[in-house]
């Protein structure tokens, strides 16, 4: 008998967790997703102080700044009305919908 592998799952809308770990999780996943002829790039947009933009370079990762609103709206309250994406019908901090093509839509004036 051995040993093939682990899998678990994080619930991100497990209200005990703050905003700050479901946007870091969530950018993790989609950096292990993100195609790596991307990853340079996005290093440099986000202007990594590391010279090594390799994907194994353990500074170039997206989820500290995944939590960048989260951290600053209570020092810039002018830029929380810009946190949330606009969907129609989406009233956060209370609810938050976003858009699926059966249902709601996007405001395109937010």
């Amino acid at each position: 008998m051995g040993f093939t592998g682990v899998t678990f799952t994080v619930d991100i809308n497990n209200p005990h967790l703050t905003f700050h770990p479901r946007h870091e999780i969530v950018a993790t996943i989609a950096q292990i997703y993100l195609r790596l002829i991307f990853l340079p790039t996005l290093c440099t947009i986000i202007d990594f102080s590391s010279t090594n933009l390799s994907p194994l370079d353990s500074t170039c990762h997206i989820a500290p700044v995944a939590t960048w609103a989260d951290r600053y709206k209570s020092n810039m309250t002018w830029s929380a009305q810009l946190h949330f994406i606009g969907a129609l019908d989406d009233h956060p901090p209370s609810s938050l919908r976003v858009p699926r093509k059966e249902r709601l839509g996007w405001d395109k004036a937010r």
